[in-house]
């Protein structure tokens, strides 16, 4: 995305995508090798390889995280496509995956008791609630998925240099 979009590879007023590289930055260290590298596309595969080096580093635990990788690789209104390729309304999608997030969060951080009283009882476990939205999640992972290949195939086209290897 970064080789093909270069300076414009941050879709505009997007807050999400800026919040996501809010703490993103460039060491001395990492410039001077820019600096010398006598290719255009050498400095942009450089600093196309430590954007995804930050990337990896950030989760994908919420509606908001998943929304900017997908704007960064140029998808437009992720949750809206997301939506439209589970066949269900984004808003009663996103809101089973947020209630999913919000349990795992519950789980893992204060041993099954919800934030509102990290004292107060655990949580029971319901099978049907769970495997509900864990098909939520899964239906989400799976439209994140398609629509991130169907979008590098579209780069690929636009670009010759390897990138077709990268998303076949």
């Amino acid at each position: 995305v970064v080789r093909v979009r270069q300076r414009n590879f941050m879709p505009p007023n997007d807050n999400a995508v800026r919040d996501m590289f809010r703490d993103f930055r460039l060491s001395l260290d990492e410039v001077w090798p820019l600096a010398e590298e006598a290719s255009l596309d050498g400095r942009w595969d450089m600093i196309s390889r430590r954007i995804l080096d930050h990337c990896q580093k950030k989760t994908l635990s919420n509606d908001t995280a998943i929304a900017a990788v997908l704007a960064l690789l140029g998808v437009e209104k992720p949750w809206e496509k997301i939506a439209e390729r589970a066949g269900e309304p984004e808003a009663a999608l996103r809101e089973r995956f947020r209630r999913a997030v919000t349990r795992r969060n519950d789980i893992i951080h204060r041993a099954d008791r919800p934030a509102r009283d990290p004292q107060g009882e655990i949580t029971p476990i319901d099978v049907v609630w769970t495997q509900n939205h864990v098909g939520a999640i899964n239906t989400v992972a799976q439209a994140c998925y398609e629509l991130a290949r169907v979008r590098g195939l579209e780069l690929a086209a636009t670009t010759s240099g390897g990138i077709a290897e990268v998303v076949a």
